[in-house]
């Protein structure tokens, strides 16, 4: 048998029909603890499924007045800034197809998202399954000067991209990429822009530093 370890009175259990419902009990639990002296900085809410509850309590908090800060992961690699350097080399290594090149095109770190869903409509009305980079489009169509735009947005890109090579050759190439298209202040101009909603603006803040360091390892490790 398993061995009960009395708690006090400092932990309850209890059963709900729902989410909505849980984050309503815990409101109140909280509300009545801060009315009987503690702080809401002191107060730490744990969910086995963070990405399921997250929407839920803050609906639920904002509803009851309670302050909330949901510390939450965010992979590296779904960042504007790294997102833009790995489709555009997918778009190098695999042909710029066109579903790749839309991924590129439309990163909001680059602004005028518009510009991708311009070039999918003409490019799936007219059958363009690859993206040249050296051939406009010339089908005439009310269309084609937003297509072309977000063409000519994506030649304006280079960068050679090793199928094959020594580890310092790829950190190296990524560099040369960030530099050459001022990737770092994009991205960091982008955090600006999110500054309403803080816990992404400081995300999307440390992820040039995060990137030069990573980049920094790698080379020591393995160049």
């Amino acid at each position: 048998p398993v061995e009960k370890i009395p708690s006090g009175g400092n932990i309850r259990i209890r059963l709900c029909e729902s989410r909505e419902e849980e984050a309503e009990a815990l409101a109140g639990d909280i509300r009545l603890a801060v009315m009987g002296g503690a702080r809401y900085m002191d107060i730490a809410v744990v969910a086995g499924e963070p990405e399921e509850y997250v929407p839920v309590i803050e609906r639920v908090f904002r509803r009851f007045g309670i302050p909330f800060f949901a510390d939450k992961s965010v992979k590296l690699t779904k960042t504007p800034l790294i997102r833009a350097i790995t489709d555009f080399w997918k778009t190098k290594l695999d042909g710029a197809k066109l579903t790749d090149v839309l991924k590129f095109v439309g990163n909001p770190m680059f602004g005028e998202t518009g510009r991708a869903e311009a070039l999918e409509n003409y490019c799936l009305k007219y059958n363009v399954a690859v993206v040249g980079v050296n051939s406009p489009f010339r089908i005439e169509d009310d269309l084609l000067p937003e297509a072309e735009e977000a063409r000519e947005f994506f030649a304006s890109f280079s960068c050679d991209v090793p199928k094959s090579a020594e580890t310092r050759v790829f950190t190296a190439a990524v560099r040369k990429f960030c530099e050459d298209y001022d990737l770092f202040a994009k991205s960091e101009a982008f955090a600006a822009e999110c500054a309403d909603d803080r816990e992404h603006a400081e995300i999307m803040k440390q992820v040039p530093s995060i990137l030069g360091e990573l980049l920094d390892e790698t080379d020591e490790m393995l160049g």
